[in-house]
């Protein structure tokens, strides 16, 4: 598995249903395109597991006229941190 992109900034620590785990942002930029992403990680049963959330999107000024919508990360990332606190080991 190929490792995400550079860190922003330093890991924090984040509890998910009991369970620790290292938080990383990362991020990723490329003409016009952007990636907000952190990285989760912790060890179960001795193994390394990493929960990824990731948001890929473009300026919109790159595409032609109305065919992308304008969207608020905020709320999209707040939606997929919903799905993420799910997240539990099976024992």
């Amino acid at each position: 598995m190929r490792e995400p992109p550079p860190h922003v900034g330093t890991a924090r620590r984040e509890t998910l249903n009991g369970v620790v785990f290292a938080v990383v942002e990362t991020d990723g930029v490329a003409t016009g395109n952007l990636i907000d992403s952190y990285a989760y990680r912790s060890f179960h049963r001795n193994k390394c597991y990493e929960l990824d959330v990731r948001i890929a999107f473009s300026n919109p000024a790159n595409a032609d006229p109305a065919t992308m919508k304008t969207f608020d990360l905020k709320t999209v990332h707040d939606r997929l941190k919903q799905v993420l606190d799910t997240f539990k080991f099976v024992k």
